[in-house]
This record gives structure tokens, C-alpha cells and sequence, in this order.
């Protein structure tokens, strides 16, 4: 018998205190498989153990363990899933997680207003409104907006919310060195800042459980545009450019990091994109390819050249804040500083969830009959997200529904 927590060997203890402990380590310790596996390991080898039968119970670690074994040189290992099959009562025991509930684990971010989570709540608590004029740290209003729209290349309106202290990153921490930090959009800076938060708030240690083995870790961002790197072309292009300014590696920024080797997405769906991230991020772990997902989107509005596009296609609020659809008129929305939020979900019997999500539906306007390119598709989500996981709608406390247009 072995300690759950130090991997030591408990044998000749008293039952007593060998009780005590077990108890102990069970309510309050956290389980440390890395250890474990060690110290049997260690043990075997000692007692020149040539094979050996697991029976696996109500877990999943078999196969961690299966490889350690392999690794130190014990050649005949196998699996006895007999106890499992005889104790399944119910589809994730036997594998099939397609209708499992996902668990929110940690989350963390940067938003108009909040430089943490809990400010963030504290805004929404006091219902405070965080739309203003772009700062100059931007661009300069007095010639980047026109209120009239006569100006070429301006914007009628100088209203967004924005995110206080956008270029805030310690780039020695994320072994970046002072030539490349620069050069990675921002956008991509603080979505590696925030996973850093979000998986040590997770308490979530890589190759420590069946679960967050780093080949069984996906990340999943969404992201719309390339402010930082049109406010810097033809800047100093070296090395760094590409895989600074390109969408394609904010998920790669993590991956590399943290060293993870599962699938990795960039989404663009416009302004759906995070929730399109997330939609592809569940279905990857009710299909079984990954047993951890990282997800979220992050976007940067650097270059007011974007922003007054949005203003002539009429997708912006002109008097600062977000615009109901009203009698199939977009009234609009303002520009909005797209938070860096980070997810990281997990099956349900995994870790300490902070919510828990019960499906996913991705309904794009192209399998809907809409009025205009941007005009989004009217139908209720919940008619096909609510059977397909069999929720009932008196168990639920939120539902998240996301337009393809800002809001």
C-alpha cells in the first residue's frame, strides 16, 4: 500500500494510523500520480518483478502506469478491466464521454475596466458602464474621427471599451527576450499571461493525472484580426514577424510554453470567434480526441483603420453603448476591447469545477435564410442544444448565446 500524496511505501503500518492517513490524504491531500507511479515503479524493480496484472477502479490511470512500467523495463504489463466493466453504471465509466457534462476548472482574464476576475464581478455587481473615448495611447481622436463622416478613412464615433494596460507582460518570465517581446501582438502576449493564471488557479500540473498528460491537452483560441501586426508593417521584419503577428500561433504561444503536443486551433468567426473556439474546443473532448481544453479569445484593437470600417458598415453604436436589435434594425455596438479570457475544462470527475457545461451548438448563418451578409440568423438555440445532452431547462442557471455580430 502506497501513500497517495508522497508515494511512500505504507507497508507494517498500524491500522490505525494507517487509517488516519488514508482518510487524510483522501479529504484533504491531492492525489499525486506522478509519485505513485514512481515509488511502484521503484518497488517492483527492487523486488525483480517480471510482469504484472493492473486492475484498474473507477479510474483511469491504468495506462500511465502501463507506460512507466514499460519504461523501467517490466515487460509483460497488462490491463484487467474486469472490476470496471463489472462496476459501469454509466457512459463515462465505459469511456463514452459524448453525453458527459464538461467541467469549468479556472478561468481568468483582462476586461474593459477589471484587470482581474474579481474585479470583474465587482463591475458587474455595481452595473457600471466602461464605454469611453479611445485614449491616446490608441490614436488621436482629433484626427482619426470625424463626427460628420465626411473625412475619408475616419470614424463618427470614438466610443469603445478598452483594456487599461494592454501592454503589461513580463517577458523575462515567459522567456522571451527583449527583441521578440516586442514584436508578439499584444493580443497574443496577454492570452499566454492569462493561461499562466488560469492553469496555476486550476491547480492543473502537466503529465500529473491521466487527464492532463500533455499530449492529452488541447488549446483552442479564437481571434479576428491582425491590428498589431497592420499598425507594424514594413516595420523591422525579421525573425520574429511571423509567429509574432500571426493569429495562427496565439494558441501556438501556449502550446510551445507549456510544451503541450495536442491539436491546436486559431478560429475566426468574427465576433463569435471565442464561443466558435469553445464550440470546437467541447466537441474534441466529448469525441475523446483531448481530456483538457485551454480556450478562450483575445483581440487587441490597435489600428483605428479597423475600427472605422466597422463605423461605415454600420456595426457600431454611436452613442457608446450596445444597441438592441429592434424591427430587424441593427442599431449597432460600440467598439469593444475583446478580453483575453482562458477557459480550461475537463471531465466533470477530474478536479474541482467551477461551473459546469452542458452542451454546445454552433448554428452558422449559412444554414439560415438572412436578410443581409452580417445580419444574424434568427432561431432558438435552445431547441437543439437542450435534447441533444437531455438537459432540463429548471437545472440550468445560464445560458450563453453569441450572434456572429458584436455585442
Amino acid at each position: 500500500m502506497f501513500s497517495s500524496t508522497s508515494g511512500e511505501n505504507k507497508f507494517g503500518t498500524p491500522f490505525a494510523v494507517l487509517l488516519k492517513t488514508a482518510i487524510s490524504e483522501i479529504l484533504i491531500t491531492p492525489l499525486r500520480l506522478d509519485k505513485i507511479c514512481s515509488s511502484l515503479t521503484t518497488h517492483l524493480m527492487r523486488t525483480s518483478v517480471r510482469s504484472c496484472d493492473i486492475f484498474p477502479v473507477a479510474t483511469l490511470a491504468a495506462q500511465g502506469l502501463v507506460a512507466e512500467f514499460k519504461k523501467a523495463g517490466i515487460a509483460h504489463v497488462q490491463v484487467d478491466k474486469s472490476i470496471m466493466n463489472h462496476t459501469a453504471g454509466s457512459e463515462s465509466a465505459t469511456g463514452n464521454m459524448a453525453h458527459s457534462k464538461l467541467a469549468i476548472i479556472a478561468y481568468s482574464g483582462r476586461y474593459p475596466g477589471a484587470q482581474s476576475n474579481e474585479a470583474f464581478w465587482e463591475l458587474l455587481e455595481q452595473g457600471r458602464d466602461v464605454a469611453s473615448k479611445a485614449p491616446r495611447t490608441r490614436w488621436d481622436t482629433n484626427t482619426q474621427i470625424d463626427p460628420t463622416g465626411k473625412k475619408k478613412n475616419t470614424s463618427a464615433t470614438p466610443w469603445g471599451c478598452w483594456l487599461q494596460y494592454p501592454g503589461l507582460f513580463d517577458a523575462r518570465f515567459f522567456n522571451m527576450s527583449p527583441r521578440e517581446a516586442p514584436q508578439a501582438d499584444p493580443a497574443q502576449r496577454l492570452s499566454l499571461l492569462t493561461a499562466y493564471e488560469a492553469i496555476e488557479n486550476a491547480g492543473l500540473v502537466p503529465d500529473a493525472t491521466p487527464s492532463t498528460q500533455r499530449d492529452r491537452v488541447g488549446v483552442f483560441y479564437g481571434a479576428t484580426s491582425n491590428d498589431w501586426g497592420e499598425t507594424n508593417s514594413s516595420q523591422n521584419i525579421d525573425t520574429y514577424n511571423i509567429p509574432g503577428l500571426r493569429r495562427a500561433f496565439i494558441p501556438g504561444r501556449q502550446k510551445f510554453f507549456f510544451k503541450f503536443s495536442g491539436p491546436s486551433y486559431s478560429v475566426d468567426t468574427a465576433c463569435s470567434s471565442s464561443l466558435a473556439a469553445m464550440h470546437v474546443a467541447c466537441n474534441a473532448l466529448w469525441r475523446g480526441d483531448i481530456d483538457t481544453a485551454i480556450t478562450g479569445g483575445t483581440n487587441i484593437t490597435t489600428n483605428p483603420d479597423i475600427t472605422a470600417g466597422l463605423d461605415r458598415g454600420h456595426f457600431l453604436s454611436r452613442t457608446g453603448n450596445c444597441e438592441h436589435y429592434l424591427s430587424q434594425i441593427i442599431q449597432g455596438t460600440p467598439t469593444s476591447q475583446k478580453q483575453a479570457k482562458l477557459l480550461t475544462m475537463t471531465q466533470m470527475d477530474t478536479a474541482e469545477a467551477r461551473a459546469s457545461l452542458l452542451s454546445s451548438s454552433n448554428v452558422t448563418k449559412t444554414q439560415w435564410r438572412t436578410m443581409t451578409l452580417s445580419l444574424p440568423a434568427s432561431c432558438l438555440l435552445t431547441r437543439i442544444t437542450l435534447p441533444k445532452q437531455r438537459a432540463s431547462p429548471v437545472l440550468m442557471s445560464a445560458l450563453s448565446a453569441k450572434s456572429s455580430r458584436k455585442c
